[in-house]
């Protein structure tokens, strides 16, 4: 319970950071505040302890002790390891668990009834004599012009706006549903609705899934216009279409009449200024570092320079460590930490680990910790070290062909 406490809130601290993002981006294309927005919503389905998992399988090397990276993992530490909530819940935790599960039942079930309408809305429509980059067929049953379908999208037009819309009118609707397309909305959003399915008790996700759609539905307009319609008639056609429609309830389906119409129409005919580089730049630079913290608090830092092995010395011994191992090569010394013997002749000699052949699993299994450094007026390298320290305690003798 802790652990999806603490996800939560992580979660909620992103959310934040993406807001204040789209603010600094606000008057830049839309389809830059709906990449923000996403990623907005897709943390809430990649915990921090997730990236952190996997910055732990990664060890950096460096030949001086490191500025930079300590301070960012000591940044990153009160956001990705904080323990805010304890455990101790007791029995309420079994009813919070039950509250979650039927509360997600019940928004799945509306997701599914969504998806099901949809889907008959497409077994019952028939095909459309309009040449299209996407299929497109016509509905009856259709109130709103709307793309359906994920691996195979298709547009549906209501048939009986078709009877009251001009070729060009027509023409600047396919433009509109065939931006849906090319950018994959109704795979995020169906990825929103697993979030929402979800996290269904945080009153974010809904307004995050809010401003996705204002968002896709502008950046579809600026799509549409950009391809060469008339902002004038491409705005007089959203007003035509939307009177003839209800607010869009095919929650399954990217919808032409979707988001704020009045600001739509707005932002349409007024245009937009030129999208500013730098601050587009430093949306994704923070976006980037926000999911980087988390990996680089993860990583392991080994500073050669750090490293002490005395002269003389032939340590090597079992590893129970739980984490990834690495190997250090000086000149010489060598020093290796939770590393198999293929391993470790592996980065001494430079070859890969399958050119590295024995018998039995002893390659393998166990693992090691290993010190070992020539004395003094000793002209040893780092392979003579492993050869004779294998040779020794192993009895074990390296054959390099």
């Amino acid at each position: 319970m802790s652990a999806v406490a603490d996800h939560l809130w992580q979660s909620t601290w992103f959310a934040v950071a993406a807001w204040l993002l789209a603010l600094l981006v606000r008057q830049d294309f839309a389809r830059v505040r709906y990449w923000i927005w996403l990623a907005a919503s897709l943390k809430f389905l990649v915990p921090f302890a997730l990236l952190g998992w996997i910055g732990h399988h990664f060890i950096l090397q460096l030949d001086d002790k490191p500025a930079l990276l300590p301070i960012v993992q000591q940044a990153a530490a009160p956001i990705s390891s904080a323990t805010l909530f304890s455990d101790d819940f007791g029995y309420a935790r079994y009813v919070l668990v039950a509250a979650w599960i039927l509360g997600s039942a019940l928004v799945a079930q509306r997701w599914v009834r969504a998806w099901l309408h949809s889907r008959m809305l497409v077994k019952t429509s028939s095909p459309c004599d309009i040449i299209a980059p996407v299929p497109v067929r016509c509905s009856d049953r259709l109130a709103e012009p709307a793309v359906v379908g994920i691996l195979n999208p298709v547009v549906l037009l209501p048939r009986r706006a078709l009877k009251r819309l001009r070729p060009a009118q027509i023409d600047a609707v396919i433009a509109h549903e065939a931006c849906h397309v090319r950018r994959h909305d109704n795979l995020a959003a169906a990825l929103q609705m697993l979030v929402q399915t979800l996290f269904w008790f945080h009153p974010l996700v809904w307004w995050i899934g809010n401003r996705l759609i204002i968002e896709r539905e502008h950046a579809c307009d600026e799509g549409a216009v950009q391809d060469g319609r008339d902002p004038a008639m491409y705005a007089h056609t959203l007003l035509h279409v939307c009177k003839q429609s209800i607010a869009s309830r095919h929650l399954c389906a990217a919808s032409a009449v979707g988001g704020d119409l009045s600001a739509r129409v707005r932002a349409i005919v007024s245009g937009r200024a030129k999208p500013s580089t730098w601050r587009r730049a430093v949306a994704a630079a923070t976006l980037l570092t926000c999911t980087a913290m988390p990996v680089a608090l993860g990583m392991k830092i080994v500073a050669t320079s750090e490293l002490k092995v005395s002269a003389g010395a032939r340590s090597i011994q079992r590893s129970d460590a739980d984490e990834p191992g690495f190997v250090v090569v000086q000149k010489d010394y060598v020093y290796a930490s939770n590393v198999s013997m293929r391993e470790l002749i592996s980065q001494v000699f430079s070859v890969e680990n399958r050119q590295v052949r024995g018998y039995g699993r002893e390659l393998d299994y166990p693992r090691y910790d290993i010190e070992l450094r020539a004395t003094q007026g000793d002209l040893s390298d780092a392979r003579r070290l492993v050869a004779d320290a294998l040779k020794q305690q192993f009895n074990l003798e390296l054959i390099v062909r």
